[in-house]
């Protein structure tokens, strides 16, 4: 992963488009088969993305949070869009791009995902659609399948031990 360029204050703000999202799933569903079941009887909430930091698999546990009315429009999204961060809608590239992202613990846990190292960060999300605080930790590790190269997320929401 690159460092942040001009246009955007954090990362890149490249974009696989639909059609790469389609195969990269694609080749998550021959690698995992299923496994995919496993992912749906956890109560964390699992997401894997590429290399743009694009949702391309996610269980049912994150689609009930999202802000997103169609679950099937997550994929592509990012993590942060996908959960009505308010800092993802202050830049057109989205989550990631703004100037408060450079302190998001769940953006800092991706990029060792993505460079093939684990991570481990504590994450608030201020909703835009209700100001609703989402405390979060964020476990991040890497996959690499065929060359291409993922992050699994998996995400505890730890907001009732930080309101203790």
């Amino acid at each position: 992963m690159k460092a942040a360029s001009s246009k955007t204050k954090r990362f890149p703000d490249q974009r696989s488009d639909q059609k790469t999202i389609y195969r990269q799933q694609q080749m998550l569903d021959k690698y995992f088969g299923p496994l995919k079941q496993v992912f749906e009887s956890v109560s964390e909430i699992v997401l894997i993305i590429n290399h743009n930091r694009q949702i391309v698999f996610f269980n049912s546990v994150f689609s009930c949070l999202s802000v997103v009315d169609d679950p099937d429009n997550l994929h592509g999204m990012r993590p942060g869009e996908a959960l009505g961060c308010v800092n993802s809608a202050i830049h057109p590239s989205g989550c990631g791009s703004s100037e408060f992202c450079t302190q998001c613990g769940a953006v800092k846990s991706m990029l060792p995902a993505l460079r093939n190292k684990a991570g481990l960060q504590e994450c608030r999300i201020l909703r835009s659609n209700n100001s609703e605080a989402l405390d979060l930790l964020v476990r991040t590790t890497p996959l690499e399948i065929r060359n291409h190269f993922f992050g699994i997320m998996a995400i505890t929401d730890i907001s009732h031990e930080k309101r203790r």
